[in-house]
């Protein structure tokens, strides 16, 4: 015989158990109706003797009613700053809560674009000019959420050398890495202060920032809340000149784009990822330090310096101070798609896309949506 408690330990369980999608409604043949409705009678008293109400909890009902979804994240590159809200959401449970089973692949040298493309992933971190040329090439993606709200690309000096300005650059050494498009945008930016746009562009085989050291290159590209910050740990400060600030449009520096077939079935469930992403955006927004401590725990080994370390520190710091996490209303994850909009306009003026072999220019307003933002970007 049983207790009163071991039976209602049994009906619990009965109750977290049942899937009632499972239940085909002509499983059952009609001789049998009576006897369950007589066993249901009987539980649904045992239930009330147990306190409950015959209905399972609300959490467990929404458990049930969603099944748990796979999102597979390709990195843009090894962990750092950039990826610090997917790894606290992650850690935090936010995925969980969501019915997502969040996984972030090993960084790998195939481009996040082409990951995801080809189905290997079902989202990844990219930036919007590479993602823009990539789609136009035939990669079957969407951006659907920012990751950083603006532009980290810079031109760098070191702080000590007598280039001051953009148009200082005249005649200079640049260090690249010989990718299409970057010649463009370096004239560009030159020209928008005032000079010719007319350098000498060098293919690098090492670091961008040690060879600007060595004064092998006079100036380099430098992300705003990385490069700069490592040279300044390293007692030897760059001058960087954002782009933004010479003829480049403000715009999501850093975005989330996902496989097309996927979020035409998965609609949903790509709304509830980047709803919690942008949750843990939003952690990081208001704590860095402790941010900074998550993403060192979540990949042990990949920052195994103390120096390593503070500049993942000062990053999120930065990030945090100047408006890189959350947009003017404190919201993540509200994607500005007119931003993206005139990106591309002003890539295609200078001749980024045919550079890059793309002609025409892709439209941003085709390959960008806020349909899956979180509810907070749409509510005043």
């Amino acid at each position: 015989m049983f207790t009163i408690e071991q039976m209602c330990r049994r009906v619990r369980a009965v109750r977290r158990s049942r899937d009632p999608r499972r239940e085909h409604p002509m499983k059952h043949a009609p001789a049998r109706r009576g006897r369950r409705a007589a066993a249901a009678l009987a539980v649904s008293l045992l239930v009330t003797a147990c306190g409950g109400s015959g209905e399972a909890p609300a959490g467990e009902q929404a458990a049930g009613e969603r099944p748990r979804a796979t999102v597979r994240l390709a990195l843009d590159w090894v962990p750092n700053t950039n990826h610090t809200g997917f790894f606290l959401a992650k850690a935090q449970g936010l995925y969980e809560k969501a019915g997502i089973d969040f996984r972030i692949l090993p960084y790998s040298n195939a481009p996040a674009d082409t990951v995801v493309s080809g189905g290997q992933a079902e989202c990844g971190v990219t930036a919007p000019p590479f993602a823009s040329v990539s789609v136009a090439k035939g990669a079957r993606q969407t951006i659907v959420m920012p990751v950083v709200q603006k532009p980290l690309g810079s031109l760098a000096v070191q702080a000590s050398s007598k280039y001051r300005r953009p148009a200082d650059l005249d005649g200079a050494t640049y260090g690249g890495f010989g990718s299409p498009g970057d010649e463009e945008l370096i004239r560009a930016i030159i020209r928008e202060d005032g000079g010719k746009g007319e350098f000498r562009y060098v293919n690098l085989t090492t670091g961008t920032t040690e060879a600007l050291f060595a004064g092998r290159v006079d100036f380099i590209n430098a992300y705003v809340n990385n490069q700069p910050i490592e040279a300044e740990l390293r007692g030897k400060p760059l001058r960087v000149f954002p782009y933004a600030d010479f003829g480049i449009p403000a715009y999501p520096g850093v975005v989330v784009a996902c496989n097309d077939a996927w979020l035409q079935e998965n609609g949903e469930v790509a709304k509830r990822f980047v709803t919690a992403t942008a949750q843990g955006w939003e952690a990081v927004q208001a704590d860095p330090a402790a941010a900074a401590q998550v993403l060192f725990d979540e990949n042990p080994g990949a920052f195994a310096t103390d120096r390593a370390k503070e500049a993942q520190r000062r990053s999120l710091a930065k990030m945090a101070a100047e408006g890189l996490i959350v947009n003017a209303d404190g919201r993540a994850g509200c994607l500005a798609v007119d931003q993206l909009a005139a990106l591309g306009e002003r890539l295609e003026e200078i001749g980024f896309y045919r550079a890059t072999g793309v002609d025409p220019a892709p439209d941003f307003t085709k390959i960008a949506t806020g349909a899956y933002q979180p509810e907070a970007c749409t509510t005043p």
